[in-house]
């Protein structure tokens, strides 16, 4: 009775539909479109004869191994066990880029590769939900080898392995592009993303509909996820899996491309030790005061910890991918590149610096260094400008040395929204930045990137800026890679001998850059000297640059080290030592007897601790995630107004002539965009006191005009006053402060997305 009532319904929806059609083709319009669709049809009947052929072709060649998966299907437990090996195998060789090391790891680390394979197994196992089985299997397989294959590009640009939070700044990486590939290979990358998207929505419309059977399928996948946890629990508890990556790329190669990523997802953060508690943290605190108290006994009574008018300025210069050649054992060079540097080392405090990257990975070295920090008790491949230091402020530097009446600033020549920072140093106290959107005349190498020497007019601008102490962080940029394969700029005049052939090109273009930034060291210097201000310069590698460069190829055997220098200008005495990067900070403030601030505190008097890993871990939980104990159960640092630039961006007239409007103003860049009613238009720069809009206007009464500064076609960082538009061509300017960062209300998910990635973490 039912199948009659449904089908006599269906016969009188096919009548409406079928008289509603007719009428509409005996419109007019309704017989311009059926003309149309007639005309479509015979242009497109060749290509679709075509199509059609290599269709019925690819059906013909592919109809035996179709007819094959789909009887072994008819298994699909079994299936999906099959599938997940091979599948995970050929992970393997692309994430190690080798057919044979992906074979050799199977052999000689089999336990570790079946717990891979069961992580595999598990996600695919999902599948048996789903009617269209086929589809599924073949849509999470896509996503593995995708997974695995943007892993096997990456490794060819950077030495860190893909993980979860590289996709948080797709949108960003797609912006610098241009600087890895040709347009010819991005090309080809676009057009295998719409085939790769051809061939899933193909295999959607072709997958066959299965029958469900739930109980079954659901028990399977519990048995799987069950067995995935108890290995887990095992493989950490016996120390065949490590929860805590120091290597990163190391960690890749001994537990599995599945295992890091898969913890890359679910790791974030510092986890909450064991015996968390406000006794815990007051018994660290406890031990600080308890070695400082012995340390003081020691100390020279006449030397104060007090801050004074003599407490110099503090300059803390992280130089990109920069350390000395000179320690390659095998190679030799027509000239010293680092003769400053060199001569630097020789007079001053100086010593290896343990970073927690090499190859890339700027912002880690950066927050170790700032914060006190370690990134080893945060999740495998974690950048914690991208996810706490998002939400919260946290002690660091520029926060400690504000009892001692400094002001803080922070420089870097490439765009303020380079890995966030425009976003991320104002909860790490900082009272300015300075980013290239803010510098005049800056000249760029031949990969494009900023030269170092616009830095020293910067340091000392920011320097002269205050009357108190300073502290400067500044942050270079021109020993960045790419490295070309061909020569690129015939001035070079340094030449190296010995270095791995394949990467000579790219090495000689890179020890010609270090040279010119070791230049900028001499004249910074010299500035500095000439100041007549009491000043300490500490100068570091954030990382080594990316070159194949094995560990035994240098003196010091690490590629994970890099030096520093603690120039001044007073007579500090000559200490040579060794550090890790989150401790440098301490231990030049140290130098200075200055001890103000819980970290640095720690830092200072308990590195020789046998639990000193065990506090730290437990003291960085309390600050950033924890209930700030360390603080009395309260977060001091409020987080700073920071401003963009020290020179104020400001308009003090707009006129036309004929269809163009012009900005007269101070400090304008070329980073400086006219808005009209909030819209961007096409912005001339014609100098520091002058733009003008490129294209053609007509300006309304009440119409509002604005000249912001932009990191990228997004990125608004500051503006400056508004400006009114009145018939007689007046304006009236609206009260706004100078430079002052904008404050952004967006998700998670939009910072995330606008955080630039340093170039070689594509």
């Amino acid at each position: 009775m039912v199948n009659v009532i449904v089908n006599g319904m269906k016969e009188k929806i096919r009548n409406a539909v079928g008289k509603i059609r007719s009428k509409i083709k005996n419109t007019a319009v309704g017989k311009k479109l059926c003309s149309a669709a007639g005309k479509l049809a015979a242009v497109t009947a060749g290509p679709r004869r075509v199509l059609g052929g290599f269709y019925g072709k690819i059906c013909e060649k592919t109809a035996k191994p179709v007819a094959f998966i789909r009887k072994c299907e008819q298994k699909p437990l079994l299936f999906c066990i099959g599938l997940s090996f091979l599948l995970y195998l050929v992970v393997e060789m692309l994430s190690r880029r080798s057919v044979f090391a992906a074979v050799t790891y199977l052999v000689h680390n089999p336990t570790v590769f079946i717990y891979n394979w069961l992580i595999v197994l598990v996600t695919l196992s999902v599948a048996l939900l789903f009617k269209r089985r086929e589809f599924m299997f073949a849509l999470i397989s896509i996503a593995w080898f995708a997974l695995g294959t943007v892993n096997c590009v990456l490794l060819g640009y950077r030495t860190t392995p893909l993980n979860f939070m590289d996709f948080g700044t797709f949108k960003d990486v797609m912006g610098i592009m241009t600087v890895y590939f040709s347009p010819s290979e991005i090309a080809s990358m676009a057009a295998l993303g719409v085939f790769v998207f051809l061939v899933i929505g193909f295999l959607f419309v072709k997958s066959p509909k299965e029958k469900i059977r739930l109980p079954k399928a659901a028990a399977s996948i519990a048995a799987l996820s069950v067995t995935l946890a108890l290995a887990t629990s095992v493989s950490v508890s016996s120390g065949s899996l490590a929860t805590t990556f120091h290597n990163i790329q190391d960690a890749y190669k001994q537990y599995g491309f599945a295992y890091c990523f898969a913890c890359s997802v679910v790791d974030r953060g510092i986890s909450k030790p064991e015996d968390y508690s406000q006794e815990m943290i007051g018994g660290i605190l406890n031990k600080i005061e308890e070695n400082k108290a012995k340390a003081d006994k020691e100390a020279d009574p006449e030397f104060s910890n007090k801050a004074s008018e003599k407490t110099p300025n503090i300059i803390m210069l992280q130089m990109e991918s920069f350390f000395d050649v000179n320690h390659l054992k095998d190679v030799t060079f027509s000239e010293n590149p680092l003769p400053v540097y060199t001569s630097l080392k020789e007079n001053y405090s100086s010593g290896y610096l343990t970073t927690p990257s090499f190859g890339a990975g700027t912002s880690n070295t950066e927050f170790e260094v700032l914060t006190g920090m370690s990134l080893d008790y945060f999740g495998p491949g974690e950048y914690p400008y991208t996810t706490i230091l998002r939400e919260t402020t946290g002690e660091s530097v520029a926060y400690d040395l504000k009892d001692y009446g400094y002001s803080s600033h922070a420089i870097h020549n490439h765009t303020g929204k380079f890995y966030g920072r425009y976003l991320v140093y104002p909860n790490l106290g900082f009272d300015s930045f300075t980013s290239v959107e803010y510098m005049q005349n800056v000249e760029r190498n031949p990969l494009e990137w900023a030269e170092d020497s616009c830095l020293t007019g910067e340091i000392m601008k920011a320097m002269n800026d205050t009357e108190n102490q300073d502290l400067v962080f500044a942050v270079s940029v021109q020993g960045h890679g790419k490295y070309p394969t061909e020569v690129i700029d015939e001035t070079q005049t340094i030449k190296a001998y010995g270095f791995n052939e394949a990467e000579a090109v790219g090495f000689d273009y890179y020890i010609n850059q270090i040279n010119e930034m070791d230049t900028f060291l001499g004249e910074l210097t010299n500035e500095l000297s000439k100041s007549g201000e009491p000043t300490v310069l500490v100068i570091y590698g954030d990382h080594l640059p990316k070159f194949t460069i094995d560990p035994s190829e240098l003196e010091n055997g690490n590629i994970y080290q890099t030096e520093y220098v603690i120039w001044d200008n007073f007579g500090l005495a000559k200490e040579d030592e060794n550090f890790n990067t989150y401790q440098l900070y301490p231990q030049v403030l140290s130098k200075l007897n200055m001890t103000n601030g819980v970290m640095t505190g720690f830092q200072q008097f308990c590195k020789g601790d046998e639990s000193f890993y065990n506090m730290l871990g437990a003291l960085q939980y309390d600050i950033l995630y924890g209930q700030c104990y360390a603080y009395g159960g309260t977060n001091p640092f409020e987080k700073t107004d920071m401003h963009m630039g020290i020179d104020p961006i400001s308009v003090s007239g707009i006129s036309v002539s004929g269809d163009y409007l012009y900005v007269s103003g101070k400090n304008f860049t070329a980073a400086s965009k006219i808005f009209i009613n909030g819209d961007e238009l096409k912005t001339n720069f014609l100098n520091s006191d002058r733009i003008m809009c490129a294209e053609s206007i007509s300006l309304d009464e009440g119409d509002v005009i604005q000249v912001i500064q932009m990191s990228s076609k997004k990125t608004q960082l500051s503006s400056t006053e508004q400006w009114v538009w009145y018939p007689d061509g007046a304006v009236v300017m609206s009260e706004a402060e100078a430079n002052h960062v904008f404050e952004r209300i967006e998700s998670q998910d939009d910072i995330e997305r606008d955080i630039s990635r340093e170039e070689n973490e594509i």
